[in-house]
């Protein structure tokens, strides 16, 4: 997926009858207004766009944020290098060398495994995954985070199915026990959070007249670089906080 150009100020970007992103009243960091409509699906190109604008902002303008992920002590042995997606529809599992590389950018991925089968790194095919992997043959949750890291901008992602071999224990072990530092030293976490398992995948239909914008500011105990907008159910949404 190829995100298209930033519209300048000024004008408004219309996605389908009423669905659209208001870029009339944007700040001097690219922020959407507050309030502007949704499109029916988290996997519209209006909500890539967000998606980018904001992790853009966070990373140039949030001290905090920008300097998190490079906090990690440790790094993942592996990541899925995701350069020939685009091109032949492969990606291809490599090790991370610190003592040649700087830290590589990159995103993880946080799913439920579910009771199936999953596609896992072995030993046995440890070799064939550092020549190639069809994203085809991928659960439906893992292509799309695909989508999503190199939308964002990212070459690799850390998915722990993918990236720790699931037969050896001395792998399992050194992984599981830097778990926290991978998920910290990752640019941005793609959380698959309304799947019950990898088949499910990451995007989901929504109505946008059921959300309302919920804008969170340091003057609301919020710790954070600069305004921040989201939005949030309407069923949850409370008028006395």
């Amino acid at each position: 997926m190829r995100l298209c150009e930033r519209e300048p100020a000024g004008t408004q970007v219309v996605y389908g009858p009423n669905l659209y992103l208001d870029f009339t009243h944007m700040n001097d960091k690219l922020s959407p207004k507050p309030g502007a409509l949704l499109t029916l699906s988290t996997s519209s190109p209006t909500s890539f766009r967000w998606a980018k604008l904001t992790l853009d902002q966070c990373l140039s303008h949030h001290d905090v944020c920008s300097s998190a992920y490079k906090s990690a002590t440790y790094a993942p042995r592996r990541l899925l290098d995701l350069s020939h997606v685009e091109y032949n529809g492969t990606m291809r599992l490599v090790v991370v060398n610190l003592a040649n590389d700087a830290r590589p950018q990159y995103a993880t991925l946080s799913h439920r495994w579910g009771n199936e089968p999953i596609a896992c790194l072995l030993m046995e095919n440890e070799a064939n995954l550092q020549e190639s992997l069809s994203v085809d043959n991928l659960p439906l949750t893992f292509q799309q985070a695909a989508m999503v890291t190199l939308s964002l901008g990212l070459r690799y992602i850390w998915i722990d199915s993918l990236c720790i071999i699931q037969d050896s224990p001395i792998d399992w072990e050194h992984e599981s026990a830097i778990m926290g530092d991978i998920y910290r030293g990752s640019v941005c976490t793609i959380a698959a959070c309304s799947a019950i398992n990898r088949h499910e995948g990451l995007f989901t239909p929504r109505n946008p007249l059921l959300d309302l914008p919920c804008i969170l500011t340091e003057d609301a105990g919020v710790t954070m670089g600069s305004e921040f907008t989201g939005f949030l159910p309407i069923i949850s949404h409370r008028e006395d906080g």
